[in-house]
């Protein structure tokens, strides 16, 4: 008896099987993005420490990153003559600002005590899930890093935090962020939220860098020049990639041509 259950189970699990695979195919050749449910790239089990550039012509390889919360993070350099090995980010320690950033102003640890990603020297931080999975952006915490050795900093706009997506595609599209200047306390961070276009866009990849600013007018910021692009980045939020509506009509005219070629070898 449970022989014949078995195989009654497997003969009716058979259609099903190849509508399944039909749906899979349908969907990449669509160019619909794999299964991924999102997550908040916060950084805690990344290892304390600097981080030196990948090869920024050459581009990364497995022993450049590190992988947090299902996602590869990378850093490299952008400057004129910037080369593999140079000092461009640091997972910083939040509840040990003083041990983690000498000569810097960090945000303060009422802020952020936990873990997060520093980007230093004007370094470019280069985000991508391991999966290749497209994934969309929602918020994420942010502040600017100053370098005491440049004097004071604005109060309105110290920096500029820009990130730009990548899509699977080959478009890119970018947002920026206001990073504000020091508190009464120093540095701190603040919770930032994409919008527009930049927020329901499919991204395999993200990179993101600062302007340093000199007054709080915008026209003052400048980015790759001066190594004061700094800034503290943590709880990246991102989401599943929704497919395209022509996504979904592809998929379901897939499923009724194959459910019609099965009906017609019932018959």
């Amino acid at each position: 008896m449970t022989h014949c259950v078995e195989r009654y189970r497997a003969l009716s699990l058979t259609p099903f099987k190849h509508l399944a695979y039909a749906a899979l195919g349908v969907l990449a050749l669509a160019g619909a993005p794999s299964a991924y449910a999102g997550a908040v790239i916060d950084f805690e089990s990344a290892p304390l420490g600097p981080i030196g550039s990948y090869d920024p012509v050459g581009g990364p390889t497995l022993s450049d990153v590190f992988v947090s919360n299902g996602f590869y993070v990378g850093a490299f350099t952008n400057a004129p003559k910037g080369e593999a090995g140079d000092l461009v980010a640091s997972v910083v320690d939040g509840s040990d600002v003083a041990g983690a950033c000498w000569n810097l102003a960090c945000p303060t640890s009422a802020s952020n005590s936990s873990k997060y990603l520093a980007s230093l020297n004007d370094g470019v931080i280069d985000i991508f899930h391991t999966s290749g999975s497209s994934f969309r952006i929602q918020s994420f915490d942010a502040s600017f890093i100053g370098n005491y050795d440049t004097g004071t900093f604005p109060a309105g706009r110290a920096g500029v935090l820009r990130i730009q997506g990548f899509t699977a595609l080959g478009n890119s599209l970018s947002q920026d962020f206001v990073l504000a200047g020091p508190g009464a306390d120093g540095f701190a961070f603040a919770h930032q939220v994409t919008t527009g276009a930049f927020a329901n866009t499919d991204f395999v990849e993200f990179i993101a860098f600062a302007f340093a600013c000199d007054t709080p007018a915008a026209s003052s910021c400048t980015v790759f020049n001066s190594n004061r692009g700094q800034f503290a980045l943590d709880n990246i939020a991102t989401t599943a990639a929704v497919p395209e509506p022509s996504t979904w009509l592809m998929l379901g005219a897939g499923l009724l041509a194959v459910g019609a070629i099965t009906r017609r070898r019932q018959a």
